[in-house]
């Protein structure tokens, strides 16, 4: 299974390219701290902790899923990986697009 290394999420309405390599390098970071910190579970589990989201909730991102809701998106990305939404996630430019 190729797992993406971006994806597009709609937020309020706007289009977003999300960078996941990089959410995924945060989560590991993340982890680490986690760990050190004496905490146990997996890298999900934690970051899914620290946002208050559900595990699952944390992997649709991961997996590039669009169906993820703007407020856990902005919640798994600043307190689960500890960025800001700017690090990961950059507007699309829809002003090429011709509508139809």
């Amino acid at each position: 299974m190729e797992v993406p290394s971006k994806a597009v999420v709609n937020l309020y309405g706007i289009p977003y390219e999300v960078d996941l390599v990089r959410c995924r390098v945060a989560m590991l970071k993340r982890l680490e701290e986690f760990r050190a910190a004496g905490k146990e579970g997996t890298g999900r589990e934690l970051i899914a902790e620290a946002a208050d989201v559900a595990p699952a909730t944390v992997a649709r991102l991961l997996k590039g899923k669009q169906d993820i809701a703007p407020e856990s998106f902005v919640a798994i990305v600043t307190k689960g990986f500890g960025l800001e939404v700017a690090d990961v996630a950059k507007p699309v430019d829809t002003s090429a697009q011709v509508a139809v």
